[in-house]
């Protein structure tokens, strides 16, 4: 890949050279390779600019409506696959940031069909007899817990929950943080206790972690009854029912 020639000094030296060219205009190879992507995003505009200079009735009319509807079309499939291709480039970046414990199955972040949803930070995570401030990551079939970043900006795992086994409900706020519930089996005791620091934070994290659970349970749940959850035994009757 380009960020990993970046690291061959031949190739540096290619690119400076290149960019010094008259005919490069001193732009660099990024600047090339979005071209095409700007380019497609500017036919739309003078197509809608043709079509409203054009009557109705002219014999062009249908031919450009036609044209303009291709184009957008093209247009959201770049869109979408710019938007896979960062969520890729993300999960790579935060891969290389995890640092995994030996006790811990490490986990293919790149793997094909999981997507970042979610992280961020919390004020307090409770894991057992651990206390730490703590960074939460949710893809689409797993949530990952870690410690916050160390000195050199990395994350230290302390735990992941598959989707498939997770349970989630919201708990009492206390002392100025909103804390909620994640469990990793139907045992009760096999808790994780998640404090955010703001309510909309914690719903916003619960909604996304519950959307996830949906996906992967394959049923529907209508928006205005996924919150609040009391307990577990609430969150399993919501989804129950099999694939």
């Amino acid at each position: 890949t380009i960020k990993e020639l970046q690291h061959n000094a031949d190739f540096r030296a290619f690119l400076e050279e290149a960019r010094k060219n008259p005919d490069c205009k001193r732009l660099d190879l990024q600047s090339f390779l979005i071209k095409p992507f700007q380019r497609i995003c500017k036919y739309p505009l003078l197509l809608r600019e043709l079509i409203n200079t054009t009557p109705p009735d002219h014999g062009d009319a249908q031919d450009l409506a036609a044209a303009l509807d291709a184009l957008n079309k093209v247009l959201e499939a770049a869109n979408e696959a710019k938007r896979l291709s960062d969520r890729t480039r993300d999960l790579l970046s935060l891969d290389e940031k995890l640092v995994w414990p030996t006790d811990i199955e490490r986990i293919n972040m790149s793997q094909v069909g999981r997507q970042l949803m979610r992280r961020g930070n919390f004020a307090k995570i409770h894991l057992k007899s651990e206390r730490f401030k703590g960074h939460c990551i949710l893809l689409t079939d797993m949530l990952v817990i870690a410690k916050d970043a160390n000195k050199a900006g990395n994350f230290p795992v302390r735990c992941i929950v598959p989707i498939t086994s997770c349970l989630v409900w919201p708990m009492s706020s206390a002392k100025r943080l909103y804390p909620f519930c994640v469990m990793r089996s139907a045992d009760a005791a096999d808790k994780i206790e998640l404090y955010a620091n703001s309510e909309a934070e914690m719903e916003a994290w619960m909604n996304d972690i519950t959307d996830a659970i949906i996906k992967d349970a394959n049923v529907f749940v209508p928006p205005t009854s996924r919150l609040p959850f009391k307990n577990p035994t609430q969150r399993q009757g919501t989804l129950g029912g099999s694939r």
